[in-house]
């Protein structure tokens, strides 16, 4: 499955409207890694997390929104990518670096269609990686994701409170190519088990359109540590649509019943969790992206709207430096 992907913090998941694809143009095969890293300020060093709440020197340019309209055209003209206004009002309009509510207005715009569906990335002195230092510990929302928007529950009758709930992401990317795509790696532990399941998932390639980069990852998993598709349409940002409706389920013949039994764990039903990420790269410097997991509990014999009150979410935020591909 080719990926809604993402990008830049990574967080990467992915689909574009066919106006902003329209006019793409292939980024400049002339263009070396070493003149765009050199214009775009990239870092070559070690690639840790950052604490968003340590990086206004990095993130400032979504408070200053000169600056930011700036780096992102200069960002553009120099991988040979067109400028998404619309992402950029989003992000010139956000409260600032630590505004997490840009994930779920802000939409995906790299191409899935461009290349094959077996398309496997170009790794070379072009590629660039944002990658997870580590596994990231997801937190628990009880209450109202800063993410979504949604509300979650507070019990821990699917995941185990006191288990191993984690994400790692990581994203290449190749301008010289126009290339971009991820792996997702998660870790869940479910309420009955005593060891957690992990899943390793790569999205495919996509195409790069435009700067800032936008793209989103969804996925099932299912108990066995397997994944397959999520059976949602387009690539929502959790199950949860509102108070009372889960996310509309893909047109082919899926119900919202299916979608129920599907990210539940009464007896009879999969038990699979929902996983979805989500990246931002403004300018190719540094990667913003969200990592999340969810599943309900509720009887067979549920409503919708009871489903949705046991719907429980794990997730995080994170910002990732751009470093030259080390060859391995």
């Amino acid at each position: 499955m080719k990926i809604k992907i993402l990008t830049g913090l990574i967080i990467l998941t992915i689909h574009l409207t066919s106006n902003v694809l329209a006019g793409v143009t292939a980024s400049s095969p002339s263009t070396s890694l070493a003149q765009v890293a050199s214009s775009l300020s990239y870092s070559s060093s070690s690639n840790n997390n950052i604490n968003p709440s340590q990086t206004n020197s990095q993130t400032s340019s979504i408070i200053d929104i000169a600056e930011l309209k700036k780096n992102v055209s200069l960002a553009a003209a120099d991988a040979g990518l067109k400028v998404d206004q619309a992402a950029l009002d989003v992000l010139a309009n956000s409260s600032g670096s630590d505004d997490l509510s840009i994930f779920a207005e802000i939409k995906d715009n790299v191409d899935t269609d461009i290349f094959s569906d077996d398309k496997q990335p170009t790794f070379d002195k072009n590629t660039i990686v944002y990658k997870d230092a580590d596994w990231v510990t997801l937190t628990k929302v009880s209450g109202t994701s800063s993410i979504t928007g949604q509300s979650y529950s507070s019990n821990n009758n699917f995941f185990k409170s006191n288990g191993v709930q984690q994400g790692k992401t990581e994203t290449y990317v190749n301008l010289a190519k126009g290339e971009i795509s991820a792996k997702i790696f998660t870790r869940v532990t479910r309420v009955n088990d005593n060891a957690y399941v992990e899943n390793e998932y790569f999205t495919g390639v996509a195409g790069l359109t435009s700067f800032p980069t936008v793209g989103s990852v969804v996925r099932r998993i299912k108990s066995d540590g397997t994944d397959t598709y999520d059976n949602f349409q387009d690539s929502p940002n959790s199950i949860v649509n509102d108070a009372t409706t889960i996310a509309a389920p893909h047109s082919s013949g899926v119900t919202r019943e299916n979608q129920m039994d599907t990210y539940n764990n009464f007896s009879g039903a999969e038990d699979s969790v929902f996983v979805t990420a989500k990246a931002i790269s403004t300018d190719g410097s540094t990667l913003s992206g969200t990592v999340a997991i969810e599943a309900g509990s509720c009887a067979d014999s549920c409503t919708e709207a009871q489903f949705v009150a046991t719907v429980e979410r794990w997730e995080a935020s994170t910002t990732l430096v751009a470093e030259e591909w080390d060859g391995k």
